[in-house]
């Protein structure tokens, strides 16, 4: 793997014993006058100010959005129960796989650019520019997606707002955060993705309550498994929720990508990329 570095900024352990981190294998940077690593013996095109928790609350939140909510609704439409499970798994599984190895040339080798510069190193140029090419226009398409999500959301409880001002609203809010630096936008995601995460908590609850009858005057149960049936349209309906599931699992790479502000990728990286398992079994398999 060290042929395939470039500078300084490759080498996790520099980025790591600049955040005060040692290894027994390996000599610590040059310290100041006060005793502390010196950041000017270290050289990256970018400020790393994230730290270990706004990458493990950024893998988190990454995956929750409206689009979850409203997208695994027509999902659901389109397969009927048993299809967007098995859609979902087998392409959770497919994402497990894939983030283990971002994770761990993420940890090795933490450069801006992420799986684009990986593909240019260890494949060829043309892939990672073909790969950063799509992979901006499918956050393109998603994003403009995640704002009709909102305005839906948000047109539920009151029609008084058109829904084209809502997309603005939201769009002139996120560009905002956009210009704020770093390390404020990993406060801001830190505290959106906690409330993410109590959100959908309490929507697993009342799902769970008013599907056993606990709210309301019927129990739902299991009762769509057999009308209209697990399959919509036989098997086919597992072949028309994949692209959906693929679409939706988008933002669990972002770990990847953020590794390049990581403070400390050698520790942060591995530990968010633990989660995806959970992450997935949680917020994917047990809503649906």
């Amino acid at each position: 793997m060290v042929i395939y570095r470039r500078n300084e900024e490759d080498d996790c352990l520099k980025i790591a014993e600049k955040d005060g981190f040692t290894s027994p294998n390996h000599a610590t940077t040059t310290t100041d006058s006060s005793g502390q690593p010196d950041p000017n013996n270290f050289t990256a095109p970018l400020h790393r100010k994230l730290k270990s928790r706004h990458l493990q609350m950024i893998a988190i939140g990454g995956i929750i959005g409206p689009g979850l909510l409203v997208g695994s609704g027509n999902a659901l439409h389109l397969g009927g129960p048993a299809g967007i499970l098995i859609s979902f798994s087998l392409v959770g599984i497919i994402i497990f796989f894939v983030m283990q190895s971002i994770g761990e040339l993420a940890t090795v080798i933490p450069v801006t650019g992420s799986f684009t510069e990986y593909s240019s190193r260890f494949v060829d140029d043309s892939l990672g520019f073909a790969l950063g090419w799509a992979y901006w226009y499918l956050w393109v398409t998603v994003l403009a997606n995640e704002y009709n999500a909102l305005s839906l959301v948000m047109g539920f409880w009151t029609d008084v707002v058109p829904q084209c001002a809502w997309i603005i609203i939201f769009w002139v809010i996120l560009l905002a955060m956009s210009n704020l630096g770093v390390l404020a936008y990993g406060e801001v995601e830190f505290w959106l993705s906690l409330i993410k995460l109590l959100s959908l908590t309490i929507f697993f609850l009342l799902a769970i309550c008013i599907s056993s009858g606990g709210i309301g005057n019927r129990i739902i149960g299991f009762k769509y498994w057999k009308d209209p049936g697990a399959f919509a349209d036989s098997i086919n309906s597992v072949a028309r929720t994949f692209v959906i599931a693929g679409t939706l699992y988008a933002g669990t790479e972002m770990v990847g990508v953020t590794s390049g502000e990581s403070s400390n990728p050698l520790r942060a990286v591995p530990k968010a990329i633990r989660q995806v398992f959970w992450r997935i079994l949680v917020f994917y398999i047990g809503k649906l």
